[in-house]
């Protein structure tokens, strides 16, 4: 996957690591760990991450001053393509968003009731984000579930009919 943004911030790069001497009072297995970005922005600590490079976790820090019910616009993309020019923020970049709204709108549709009210139907559609945005995944492992785990006590025979025995 390709990344691109506005403007000229310094990518921070950083491992997705806890920060065990904050926590534990022992030695990190990492020099960069999760807190790093919080501790670049927060504190000024320039060691706390990477700046060329890669990471398991990553931050553009825009500075702007935002007027009291001002905004700020930043447009990002992310692309399968690697975009071979200076500018890979191109000028259908609003159509080309429009697009994707829609088509999420779209989506959206097709999944919640029509027949909810305005409020579950925004509950439902900010649940979904959720699941999409992070991808979660739940594996029910029905077979390991009914045998219990090894080095455990066994389950109860009552599980074995249960709602899952087939």
């Amino acid at each position: 996957r390709w990344f691109y943004w506005d403007g000229s911030p310094e990518l921070l790069f950083t491992e997705n690591e806890t920060n065990s001497r904050r926590i534990f009072g022992s030695d990190n297995a990492e020099p960069r760990v999760k807190d790093g970005i919080n501790e670049f922005i927060v504190n000024r600590n320039k060691d706390a991450v990477k700046s060329v490079g890669s990471g398991t976790k990553s931050a553009l820090p825009y500075t702007n001053i935002v007027a009291p019910g001002g905004s700020v616009l930043v447009r990002m993309r992310l692309s399968d393509k690697e975009i071979l020019q200076h500018h890979p923020i191109t000028d259908d970049f609003e159509l080309k968003f429009a697009d994707r709204k829609s088509e999420a709108e779209e989506f959206y549709r097709s999944v919640i009731p029509e027949a909810i009210n305005a409020e579950r139907k925004n509950i439902m559609r900010q649940a979904l984000a959720g699941l999409l945005w992070s991808k979660q995944y739940y594996g029910y492992q029905v077979e390991r579930w009914l045998r219990g785990d090894p080095g455990s006590p066994e389950p109860s025979p009552e599980r074995l009919q249960g709602r899952n025995i087939d």
